[in-house]
């Protein structure tokens, strides 16, 4: 599921026209602007006669920038790639959550990297074939 989310997101060109496709990843924030996915819950569906073949997992995707603007920017592209999609792997793709954070960089504007770093976190429930 998770190459075929980051494969999903780095198909929208709105998204890789904000963030650059290497700073897209799992488990990281690689640099600035950045998307950074975690998988939160990932657990298989069954009914009475076992297995259904689906799995349903929560993905927090955290999109960073050195502006307010520029996190909810990236949010919303990614809310345009993600929201109610579905395909063959893919049986729905849900926002669920989104919320707003803020983290005080390390203040030093000769470093050349930004002072403050803001984030929009969505919270997308993913129903998927793979696990």
């Amino acid at each position: 599921m998770e190459d075929e989310l980051r494969a999903r997101l780095l198909a929208a060109t709105a998204l890789v026209a904000l963030v650059p496709a290497e700073r897209i990843a799992w488990s990281r924030r690689r640099g600035m602007p950045a998307v950074a996915l975690w998988r939160v819950s990932g657990r298989p569906d069954y009914h009475l006669k076992g297995a259904s073949g689906l799995v349903d997992s929560v993905v927090q995707i955290d999109c960073w920038g050195s502006t307010y603007e520029q996190a909810k920017n990236i949010a919303r592209a990614v809310k345009v790639a993600l929201s109610g999609f579905s395909d063959a792997v893919f049986r729905g793709v849900f926002i669920e959550n989104e919320r707003d954070g803020f983290e005080a960089g390390d203040g030093a504007p000769s470093s050349g990297a930004p002072s403050n770093f803001f984030r929009t976190s969505l919270d997308v429930r993913v129903w998927s074939t793979v696990s």
